[in-house]
């Protein structure tokens, strides 16, 4: 049994330089050529240079901004830090104690060759480009 690989809905968080949301989702539409209701990959695209311009404050005067405003609701207090250690050191250890540790892959891909190969071997793919 064949199975056919789709568009599937992602997320894409883009950062510097071209902060932006990327949101792919099948939505349902016509085919043109035979009328039939059908899964149609769309795209919404939320690019904050286009959007903010020159509204857009850098991250870091922001940041300051909100320390200066007293706004400490946005930062984590000491205790959540805490626990957030000890939620990731024993990731990190388990990472340098394996020989392959987390897998490096180049930006903008969708991740480690091994894990395309991971679900390759089950008729599926990360993206429609299978």
């Amino acid at each position: 049994m064949v199975k056919l690989c789709q568009v599937t809905n992602r997320l894409v968080i883009n950062l510097q330089p071209k902060d932006g949301l990327e949101l792919h989702l099948m939505a349902q539409g016509v085919d043109s050529e035979e009328g039939q209701v059908r899964l149609t990959p769309i795209q919404l695209d939320l690019d904050f240079d286009k959007r903010f311009g020159s509204e857009r404050v850098g991250a870091y005067e922001r940041l300051l901004l909100d320390v200066l405003a007293g706004r400490l609701n946005l930062f984590v207090r000491s205790d959540e830090q805490e626990m957030a250690w000890r939620w990731i050191e024993p990731v990190m250890k388990a990472w340098s104690d394996d020989s392959t540790g987390p897998l490096p892959y180049p930006a903008g891909s969708s991740g480690p060759s091994g894990a395309t190969a991971m679900i390759a071997k089950d008729g599926y793919c990360w993206s429609g480009a299978c």
